[in-house]
């Protein structure tokens, strides 16, 4: 994290690394939030913009990247190379994201590039709609 930092120009400070560390721990999907929550319950206080500047320097550096849900919040996820091929459902009732662990896009790549001649860097997969759980519910029990 020190070399990071100061490679980006950045200082390396304690709640930076403290930050970094609380990332390197979570599995699936997470928000700026959600790690000053899990900070917070550690008693260590970190302001969000703190939190956001170290997920943007993370994110510049393949270390996060952001899952584009449409949210107001942005969601992110650790980068790991073995991940091809994972995309995401997104359920738009309870906000729950999954991810899809099945990568059907191999042939689609090789048409785009042989047709197309392009050069696919990354791709993104997002499936919205309504969970198991969401499904089976009537309208009347999300008033709850």
């Amino acid at each position: 994290m020190r070399d990071l930092l100061k490679n980006s120009g950045m200082r390396w400070t304690k709640q930076r690394q403290l930050i970094y560390d609380e990332i390197s721990l979570e599995k699936g999907h997470y928000t700026a939030e959600n790690i000053r929550n899990k900070l917070c319950e550690k008693n260590i206080n970190t302001g969000l913009s703190t939190i956001y500047r170290t997920l943007q320097l993370l994110e510049e550096n393949n270390i996060v990247k952001r899952v584009p849900l449409g949210l107001d919040t942005t969601v992110y996820e650790s980068c790991d190379k073995t991940n091809h091929g994972h995309h995401h459902m997104h359920c738009t009732k309870c906000g729950k994201t999954m991810e899809i662990h099945v990568d059907m896009l191999g042939d689609l790549e090789k048409i785009i590039k042989t047709k197309y001649k392009f050069t696919i860097t990354g791709h993104t997969v997002m499936f919205t709609g309504l969970c198991n759980s969401c499904a089976g519910k009537k309208q009347s029990d999300y008033r709850k």
